[in-house]
């Protein structure tokens, strides 16, 4: 459909649409269009505890009810609108009158569901079908919720690309929802945090792609396992006018490291996502990419390393790889450049040198024993556990440290062979390091300690 066509059909599109609603008032007023009546559990809560560590325990009440839900009945309500003659005058205008019946079942639908279709509504579907129909985005709301995420503030709002997000902890209406008793009891949702995305999307595929980047984002401003147990997809999309519908992920992975956002580092994690955001790639999330991209490998590093199950060696080795994908080339077989060039860029960040490269090059120690199938001794298990308090503490360090290196590749020197040409030539050029000092400094606020 080109431009032209859409102009001239939309006049009789609002005519439709009115018409459509009419037909649903007229059969509601008569009685001949009724919700259904059916059976569910309905939770309330007589505690329900919330801390630094997310949602944490809670005692539900159940009682079995009865509500009316409309489900099908907009079938009902609209079967006869393909008999009028705002119908005919429309559908001579397509090949195949599907996408038309598609826009008369999400006006019905809509309607159902929200209790009213104004004017300003019919304008909204009308002009989504219509940009839908030319391969143009619309938009979409996205409820996400999201465990290993802590948001112990009043709800946060920042700008993000083409849209925005609103994060808040969540409330016991967000996982208090009413089960149909033919599914039975069942388990309630556990989720830390709810953010509301804003966002334009071609489809409902790039929308569920913008959610993946979304999390991404959000682990890497947190150091966090940040996953979504579940999420609410709406638009006015007629390819799939049932909306919104709620869907159940499979989690990656346990809370192994709960991402924090108190009043102390709330600006400093809505200056990261902000910031960050406006760099990081949309695929960056996707596992299948058409060729190796170093900062994808590492990302891909940070979240293994962030929920792999499994010995705490393994974690380890991820986030070292990671580290490795933006500071070595395939040239670079020592884990001593390794541990000399993150040590150089971070003493800039208000890390401290001498703690990065030890750490580092005891990591990369326990990243070359795991990859080729050994372990640690018994001597060289207790001196690591000593030196760091256990191997977790570790890990959390080399975290940090991947973190605030991808921060630098986003936002800093972003080819993978300058950066480290810079890196290696400011150990023994003065201008170079001071030109590594001005781009780190340039980030130091959201990518140091």
């Amino acid at each position: 459909m080109n431009s032209e066509k859409a102009k001239t059909l939309a006049p009789l599109l609002m005519g439709l649409g009115r018409r459509v609603r009419q037909h649903i008032e007229e059969q509601i007023a008569k009685g001949l269009l009724q919700p259904e009546r059916i059976r569910v559990f309905r939770y309330s809560f007589t505690r329900f505890e919330y801390g630094e560590n997310g949602l944490g325990n809670y005692r539900e009440e159940i009682q079995e009810i009865e509500k009316e839900e409309w489900g099908r009945a907009w079938l009902r309500g609209v079967e006869s609108t393909t008999e009028s003659d705002e119908w005919r005058a429309l559908a001579d205008e397509f090949d195949n009158t599907q996408p038309l019946w598609s826009f008369v079942v999400c006006l019905a639908s809509k309607r159902l569901n929200r209790g009213e279709l104004t004017d300003t509504d019919l304008e909204a579907i009308r002009d989504d079908f219509l940009a839908e129909s030319q391969g143009q985005p619309i938009h979409y709301q996205l409820d996400v919720h999201i465990s290993g995420l802590s948001v112990m503030t009043d709800p946060l709002s920042m700008r993000l690309g083409d849209g925005s997000v609103r994060l808040r902890p969540t409330r016991p209406e967000d996982i208090a929802v009413d089960r149909p008793v033919s599914m039975g009891q069942g388990f309630l949702e556990n989720f830390d945090a709810v953010a509301v995305y804003d966002t334009t999307a071609i489809s409902v595929g790039q929308a569920q792609k913008k959610i993946e980047w979304l999390l991404a984002l959000f682990r890497l401003a947190t150091s966090g396992s940040v996953q979504n147990s579940s999420y609410t997809i709406d638009s006015n999309s007629c390819r799939f006018p049932g909306m919104p519908v709620r869907l159940v992920c499979g989690m990656m992975g346990g809370k192994h490291r709960v991402g924090r956002v108190n009043g102390a580092n709330q600006d400093r994690f809505i200056a990261t996502c902000e910031r960050v955001g406006k760099e990081l790639p949309s695929d960056i999330a996707e596992e299948e990419r058409s060729k190796v991209d170093p900062l994808a490998v590492a990302l891909h590093r940070f979240s293994d390393a962030l929920f792999t199950r499994g010995v705490v060696e393994r974690r380890i080795a991820s986030a070292v790889m990671g580290v490795e994908s933006l500071y070595m080339s395939d040239k670079d077989v020592i884990g001593y450049k390794l541990a000399m060039r993150l040590a150089k860029s971070l003493g800039y960040l208000g890390f401290e040198p001498m703690k990065v490269k030890k750490t580092v090059g005891d990591a990369y120690t326990i990243r070359s024993k795991y990859v080729h199938g050994d372990s640690l001794s018994g001597s060289e298990m207790k001196k690591m556990s000593d030196r760091y308090s256990g191997l977790d503490s570790l890990l959390s360090d080399c975290l940090t440290y991947l973190r605030s290196a991808l921060i630098f590749a986003l936002l800093g020197v972003k080819g993978k062979e300058q950066r480290i040409a810079l890196i290696d030539e400011s150990l023994i050029d003065d201008s170079k390091a001071a030109e590594l000092r001005r781009a780190l400094d340039a980030i130091r606020d959201i990518a140091g300690p």
